[in-house]
């Protein structure tokens, strides 16, 4: 079996720590904020995927998945949901 095909077929799960998450939400959040005041979840997911380290070994199917989900967690902990507006009250 050649290096390439062993290379091709070896892909190791391996996690970023929980201080790299956080650096990734803080860098993804800066990006945002500096371009505009309001973004949309999919925004939020393409900013945490540039912030992913170069390093990191994980299947590319798992990492959509996990930033996906990671973009979720962020969006419910820190973010306000802007898109709907409330009911008008009626006017007398």
């Amino acid at each position: 079996m050649s290096l390439v095909a062993t290379a091709i077929g070896r892909v190791v799960s391996v996690g970023p720590d929980q201080a790299t998450v956080t650096g990734m939400v803080e860098r993804a959040i800066e990006a945002l904020s500096e371009r505009q005041s309001t973004w949309r979840p999919a925004e939020l997911v393409r900013e945490l995927a540039s912030a992913v380290p170069t390093d990191a070994g994980v299947d590319p199917d798992q990492l959509t998945v996990w930033l996906d989900d990671l973009a979720d967690a962020v969006i419910g902990e820190r973010m306000v949901d802007m898109s709907t507006r409330p009911a008008r009250r009626p006017t007398a």
